[in-house]
């Protein structure tokens, strides 16, 4: 399997939520995606 997954930056800064965390980016490029 080979892609590239976009993940979006928060813009704002009270922005709470992530849009992936580092353990879940890992687990994608295990995957072979970049």
């Amino acid at each position: 399997m080979s892609g590239t997954i976009f993940i979006p930056r928060e813009l704002d800064a009270i922005e709470s939520r992530v849009g992936a965390s580092p353990d879940t980016v890992k687990r994608l490029v295990g995957l072979g995606f970049e």
